[in-house]
């Protein structure tokens, strides 16, 4: 068991590790383009501290949605393992074909007594409640940003989602379609407060970029309503692309035209580089947070099967 749990904390430090050198690369490579640039950038600390505890608050809220879902499958999940799972299987997205990080979170999940298909499909099913609200928040805060067709689309994803996991009905369909017998429908107030939450966390998101705006261009004509829309779009897109780490280059080529008309050509790029570098550090940040405050990775012992029917 020892060796087990010494196992499983070397590998998660040379995850840690990997993704320092990562971050310092991704750092150095940005840093010749903010050199090159003909602005003057006007570095405010507080403002860019104020945007990245934002950051941190929004990931709060993202694991708290997340829980949410698996908890109300009747899975026991304490908060702080689920920081853990959540940030460290995170850091799976900057790797080409965005499966990683899922893997990684029914792996992580597994090793503290969740069954692995709840904390996938709990990630599955809040990434389609986050997809349609995050494209409503990006179509009304951006006018045309979005085409009504695909605001209708993303609306109806999402509220079939929310039903689907409130109803015992669809639950037992999906229940013999992935052999899972015992599975059961989420309490209807569960589903819409994590709803609710993932709506929160996209305004977080966009006050974060707002302040970071603030941060590293002085004053700015950006509002935060904008901001948060725009984030929005390029995250989402960046989400799409499926072979790009991380959404590399696509959230950028969203971005820079999208800021162009409030802060300038200058102004967009240095606030686009900005975005990557903060939220870079952020993910990197969580999840060494994660594996200290978490305490200690559960490893079950040989054969046991993971638990379920009790809820925290």
């Amino acid at each position: 068991m020892r060796h087990r749990r010494g196992l499983l904390w070397l590998l998660q430090g040379a995850l840690a590790v990997l993704v320092g050198v990562l971050l310092v690369r991704a750092i150095a490579r940005h840093w010749d383009e903010y050199r090159a640039l003909d602005f003057p950038i006007q570095l405010r600390v507080g403002w860019v501290l104020a945007a990245a505890g934002t950051v941190l608050g929004t990931y709060v809220l993202l694991i708290a949605a997340w829980r949410l879902v698996v908890v109300g499958w009747g899975e026991r999940l304490p908060f702080g393992r689920a920081v853990r799972v959540w940030t460290v299987s995170n850091l799976g997205r900057y790797l080409p074909g965005k499966v990683w990080s899922v893997a990684g979170l029914a792996v992580l999940a597994q090793r503290e007594g969740v069954a692995g298909w709840s904390a996938v499909g709990a990630a599955i099913a809040m990434q389609a409640v986050a997809v349609g609200s995050g494209i409503a928040v990006a179509a009304g805060s951006v006018p045309g940003a979005l085409s009504t067709a695909r605001m209708v689309v993303a609306a109806a994803i999402a509220v079939s989602t929310v039903a689907a996991l409130a109803s015992p009905r669809a639950m037992a369909v999906l229940g013999r379609i992935s052999g899972r017998e015992n599975l059961r429908a989420i309490p209807l107030g569960s589903v819409v407060v994590a709803s609710a939450v993932m709506i929160a966390a996209w305004a977080g998101y966009g006050f974060a970029f707002w302040c970071l705006a603030r941060g590293t261009l002085g004053a700015s004509t950006l509002t935060a309503p904008h901001a948060t829309g725009i984030f929005a779009a390029g995250y989402l897109v960046g989400l799409a692309m499926i072979f790009s780490p991380g959404g590399l280059g696509a959230r950028e080529m969203v971005f820079i035209p999208m800021l162009t008309p409030s802060l300038g050509p200058s102004g967009a790029l240095v606030l686009t580089i900005a975005s990557r570098i903060l939220l870079t550090i952020m993910e990197a940040l969580a999840a060494l947070l994660g594996l200290v405050l978490g305490g200690p990775p559960t490893a079950p012992a040989a054969g046991a099967e993971p638990r379920s029917g009790g809820a925290d």
